[in-house]
């Protein structure tokens, strides 16, 4: 059974409590909304979402982009493509972005690496059609992977 919350958070608050595999999970409110959070069994953190509300943030781009974890990138590639960074790996272990391409036109959408960081083995990822999309998902030390 997950993490069941039994108080309400105001703000400056913090909620506590432990899931199934025993990770030690924290909910706080603060003026961008929930933040959610937690650290494993062993003591390391494994970093945080913010703000929660639906958990993914969903953004528009016209332009270079550096994203950051929970992120939904709608790629507008009318004006001429660009890319999309990911940020380290490292410090965003089971975490995911997602970027779909919205525009009609041929430019090409980049889905770039932070670092010495791979996605499925690549320095990049690119396409041009519209409505394509990957969701990436981060294994904590140099990976990204295409889910």
């Amino acid at each position: 059974m997950g993490l069941v919350p039994t108080q309400k958070a105001v703000m400056g608050t913090f909620i506590n409590g432990r899931n199934a595999i025993d990770d030690f999970l924290q909910f706080a409110t603060n003026n961008g909304g929930t933040v959610f959070g937690w650290i494993d069994s062993t003591g390391v953190s494994r970093g945080t979402l913010s703000p929660v509300a639906g958990l993914w943030n969903v953004i528009s781009k016209t332009s270079t982009y550096a994203a950051v974890a929970g992120d939904v990138v709608l790629a507008n590639t009318t004006g001429g493509g660009f890319t999309i960074t990911l940020p380290a790996s490292g410090s965003n272990k089971n975490l995911s972005i997602r970027v779909k391409k919205i525009s009609s036109d041929s430019n090409v959408v980049t889905v770039s690496r932070s670092g010495s960081d791979l996605i499925d083995g690549q320095t990049t990822q690119t396409f041009t059609s519209q409505w394509t999309n990957i969701e990436i998902i981060a294994d904590g030390v140099t990976n990204w992977y295409v889910v």
